[in-house]
C-alpha cells in the first residue's frame, strides 16, 4: 500500500476497502487451497485508508493464529497471497504481483531479456488447429528444422490442446533439457528433438521485396529495447529505406509487447511531421505531458502496420498513433489492450516483486485502449487452409492495401 500511494498513477482512485478485502479474500482462498475453511469479516464502513489498514490487520491477526496450529502453511504463503489478490484487485494491465517460482519468466517478458526455451510462438485457431506462427532466427527450433506454419501435434509425444499457456510452460522447460516436438508438415508428420536453451528474440529485422516496378521495405520489430531499435534502425540503413530505396513499408509489430516509451517515441519521429502531438500520459508525479515530435521525419511514403493479440503497450501507442493521424492503415486482429507504464519494485520481502502502473497514456485525441485494445483498419483472420499452405495473410493483405496506397 505504501508503494502504490507514492508510484500509482492514481492513488486517489483505489478504494481502502476494496483493497484489504481483496487481500483478506487473497489470505482465504491460500487456506482453501490447503483445506481449511477460514472465514473473514468484511471491512466496511471505513473513511480512510488508515482505518481500513486496522481492520485488515485485525483480521489479519486471526489468521496467523489460525495459522501456527497447521503444517504445510507458512506467514510467506500468506503474505504473498495477499499481495498478489491486492494488486489483481485493481484490474490494471501493468500492476500484478511477482512471485520468486514466476521471477524468471515474469522478469524477460517485462526486460526483453533473454529467455530459456527453444524459440517459437505458438497459436491457436478457433478450428482447434494449434501451430507454430514464429521461428526466432537461429534459436533453438531453427536450428533443429521447425518451421513457422508447422501444425503442432504433440509436446513429448503428449497430444497437444489449446490451452497456450500450459503447453508453452510444457515446451519451454529447463535449460539444458531436449523436448521432443511432433509437427505435421503437409502430408508428412515429422519428430524434433529439440535442445533447450537461452534464447535471444530476433527484434529487429528488415529486407526489401520486389513485384515488377512497385519495392517495398518490412521491417519487423519484436519489442521496444536497446537492442531492438539498434537492430531496426541497421536494417533499415541496410535496405536503403531512407534513401527512396522503398515506394512503401510494413511494419510488423505482431507479438509485440512493448517496451520502452522513450524508443516508442524515437520509432514515431522516424514517419511523423514534425510538431505533431502525437500522445500524453498522465502520472501521479508529472500530471500530463505531452509528446510532441521535434525532428523531420526519415519517411514519408505509405506505411502499413500489422497488429495481433499479442501486440501490446508500446506497440500499441505507435500502431494507434499511427492510425489516428492517418500516417498507417493498420492490418490484423484487436490488440492486446494492456496499454500503460509499469514500474518494477522490489523490497517487498522473500525474493517478491511487483509492477505497479505509473502512467497512463492516451493519444493526442485522448483514446486511451487500456482493457479495449487498437482496432484494425482491416481486419485479418488465418484460417486453418493458410497454414496448411504456408501463407501468412496479414503480410497478403498489408502488401495489397500497400499497393494501392502507393498507386502500383
Amino acid at each position: 500500500t505504501y508503494q502504490l500511494d507514492e508510484l500509482y498513477y492514481d492513488p486517489a482512485s483505489v478504494d481502502p476497502e476494496k483493497l484489504y478485502n481483496a487481500a483478506l479474500a487473497g489470505v482465504r482462498e491460500e487456506f482453501g487451497s490447503h483445506g481449511v475453511d477460514w472465514k473473514y469479516e468484511k471491512i466496511e464502513g471505513t473513511a480512510t485508508r488508515y482505518g481500513a489498514s486496522q481492520k485488515f490487520l485485525g483480521e489479519y491477526s486471526r489468521a496467523k493464529a489460525l495459522k501456527a496450529n497447521l503444517t504445510g502453511i507458512g506467514e510467506r504463503d500468506l503474505i504473498f497471497a495477499a499481495a498478489d489478490s491486492m494488486l489483481d484487485s485493481l484490474n490494471r494491465s501493468h500492476t500484478y504481483f511477482i512471485y520468486p517460482k514466476w521471477h524468471a519468466r515474469r522478469v524477460s517478458a517485462y526486460d526483453l531479456e533473454k529467455f530459456v526455451g527453444i524459440g517459437v510462438v505458438i497459436e491457436a485457431l478457433d478450428e482447434g488447429m494449434v501451430f507454430l506462427s514464429r521461428i526466432c532466427k537461429r534459436g533453438p527450433a531453427d536450428r533443429a528444422g521447425l518451421r513457422e506454419n508447422d501444425q503442432l501435434l504433440a509436446v513429448d509425444d503428449i497430444p497437444v490442446t489449446a490451452d497456450l499457456e500450459q503447453l508453452s510452460n510444457r515446451v519451454r522447460g529447463n535449460l539444458g533439457t531436449k523436448v521432443k516436438i511432433t509437427v505435421q508438415r503437409g502430408p508428412e508428420k515429422k519428430d524434433f528433438l529439440v535442445d533447450r536453451n537461452y534464447v535471444s528474440p530476433e527484434y529487429g529485422n528488415g529486407w526489401i521485396e520486389r513485384d515488377g516496378e512497385f519495392q517495398w521495405c518490412v521491417l519487423e520489430l519484436a519489442g521496444f529495447n536497446d537492442v531492438s531499435m539498434s537492430s531496426i534502425s541497421g536494417a533499415a540503413h541496410e535496405v536503403g529505406l531512407f534513401r527512396g530505396k522503398a515506394d512503401g513499408l510494413i511494419i510488423d509489430l505482431r507479438g509485440n509487447p512493448g517496451g520502452q516509451l522513450e524508443l516508442v517515441k524515437k520509432l514515431m519521429e522516424w514517419f511523423l511531421p514534425l510538431q505533431t502531438e502525437a500522445f500524453y500520459t498522465e502520472s501521479k508525479k508529472d500530471g500530463r505531458v505531452s509528446f510532441i515530435t521535434t525532428d523531420l521525419p526519415k519517411f514519408n511514403e505509405p506505411i502499413v502496420v500489422l497488429i495481433d493479440g499479442n501486440s501490446g503497450s508500446g506497440s500499441e501507442i505507435f500502431s494507434g498513433v499511427m492510425q489516428e493521424t492517418g500516417r498507417a492503415v493498420i492490418v490484423g486482429k484487436k490488440s492486446a489492450g494492456a496499454i500503460e507504464v509499469g514500474n518494477k519494485i522490489d523490497g517487498i520481502g522473500f525474493d517478491a516483486e511487483a509492477v505497479i502502473t505509473t502512467q497512463q497514456i492516451y493519444t493526442a485525441g485522448g483514446k486511451n485502449f487500456e482493457g479495449i485494445g487498437v482496432s484494425p483498419d482491416h481486419e485479418v483472420a488465418r484460417t486453418k487452409e493458410d497454414v496448411l499452405a504456408g501463407r501468412d495473410p496479414y503480410l497478403d493483405k498489408a502488401k495489397e492495401i500497400l499497393r494501392k496506397r502507393c498507386g502500383k
